[in-house]
């Protein structure tokens, strides 16, 4: 199960008012489960070449892309998955 899936079932089930000296509003509760539901937990793989932790997926326009600053190494797609998937393809594992 995803962090946030888990985070909106403990947030959805909390009783709205004074428990356990925290206070939750309906209002609160409802701006926090949209924040959540704007959260992309897609995981990106380090750039293959330096390791380091890519810049990304951002949109220019017409393309997606993900960009390692280090090695300036960037990978585009017409579509956010697509680029990810490329992306992360690229990536080896060491045993």
């Amino acid at each position: 199960m995803l962090y946030k899936d888990r985070i909106k079932r403990i947030l959805q089930s909390a009783p709205v008012g004074y428990s356990s000296c925290i206070e939750l509003s309906k209002t609160a509760v409802n701006n926090i489960l949209k924040m959540l539901d704007d959260i992309d937990e897609t995981e990106i793989f380090p750039c293959p070449f330096c390791g380091e932790i890519p810049v990304g997926p951002e949109a220019n326009g017409l393309n997606w892309w993900i960009e390692c600053e280090k090695c300036e190494i960037v990978m585009e797609s017409s579509n956010k998955d697509d680029v990810i998937k490329k992306w992360n393809s690229r990536y080896k594992v060491e045993d």
